[in-house]
């Protein structure tokens, strides 16, 4: 009983630390529909994160999951920022090209 209870602390500790998001601030330099119905946004400039270094490849972030429809919503709120050019604050889950939108506030 000991061994799987130390079993399910490990794998959760490792889980959080595989799928933790990163809080970033930006700006919307370019928002991206493909032919797949999933979309992105290009940021520029981020800053205030939790390390030196932005981990997603040429500032690429898909808006939810990468090669999935994008919802109604994250698509009207990336379009509205950039044509605003606002300043953004934002989760992202993942790195290099797999990087994945979690959530996204205008400042």
């Amino acid at each position: 009983m000991r061994i799987k209870r130390l079993a399910v602390c490990v794998l959760l500790l490792l889980c959080d630390r595989v799928y933790a998001t990163e809080h970033w601030t930006a700006e919307v330099s370019r928002v991206t529909v493909l032919e797949n119905q999933s979309a992105l946004i290009i940021v520029s400039n981020p800053r205030n994160g939790p390390s030196s270094t932005f981990n997603c490849t040429q500032g690429v972030v898909h808006l939810g999951v990468k090669n999935t429809p994008v919802t109604k919503e994250y698509l009207s709120q990336a379009m509205l920022v950039y044509a605003a050019h606002k300043t953004i604050r934002f989760g992202v889950r993942g790195t290099d090209d797999s990087c994945e939108l979690e959530y996204m506030t205008a400042e």
